[in-house]
């Protein structure tokens, strides 16, 4: 690789391609904590998620084998629809299971914006799971002074790791590449992670997709 600095940022050259460094070791950080992950798998099975949806409104079976796509045997998933097909109804009975065998305080919600988490907080309330949500910044805690560029940092870090074993992150779409990679840099790698969200919604406003 050739790296050379240009004005305040840094390019790299690798095998004839061209990027800003700092969003190509972003981007290297999000692969490798993805293939260097545990492979212990702690979700619930999805029959016993299905029992935790409501007796008068199951789960169908489509709904059902999508949760079993996204995190039957991984650590982890990625459960994606278009609007409508019930995918915050399938993450409330994931959340009652988990919340069931390992507690509350093993699982957190967000979003990248407020309005997002926000409507995600109040669907799971409405399919009767008491479990506020917040955004990744506010997961994360934003404080003064650091690393990230613009004179702050987070709080929680490869460091300082957040205390979850589960993180569902709803609208995940919206997330560009230098957010994910701070959030994974908080996580551990046993840390089982859900992305929820819909191929065809807003792209980020930063880089990546």
């Amino acid at each position: 690789a050739i790296d050379w600095a240009v004005g305040e940022g840094k390019l790299v050259v690798r095998d004839g391609f061209c990027a800003v460094s700092r969003m190509a070791f972003h981007e290297l950080e999000i692969a490798e904590f993805v293939t260097g992950s545990d492979d212990g798998h702690e979700w619930p099975d999805p029959d016993v998620i299905c029992s935790f949806a409501p007796k008068e409104k199951p789960l169908s079976d489509h709904q059902r084998d999508a949760i079993g796509f996204a995190i039957g045997t991984d650590r982890i998933g990625c459960l994606q629809g278009s609007p409508g097909v019930g995918k915050t109804f399938c993450v409330a009975a994931i959340v009652k299971a988990v919340i069931q065998r390992f507690g509350q305080d093993s699982i957190a919600v967000c979003a990248p914006t407020g309005k997002a988490a926000v409507r995600v907080a109040q669907s799971m309330q409405a399919n009767g799971v008491d479990l506020p949500a917040s955004t990744i910044h506010r997961l994360l805690q934003v404080e003064g002074e650091g690393g990230e560029g613009d004179g702050w940092s987070f709080h929680f870090n490869e460091q300082n790791p957040l205390p979850y074993r589960f993180l569902i992150i709803d609208e995940s779409s919206m997330i560009d590449v230098d957010l994910l990679a701070s959030l994974l840099r908080a996580c551990t790698p046993s840390t089982h992670i859900l992305f929820v969200g819909d191929t065809g919604q807003l792209a980020p406003v930063g880089h990546g997709r």
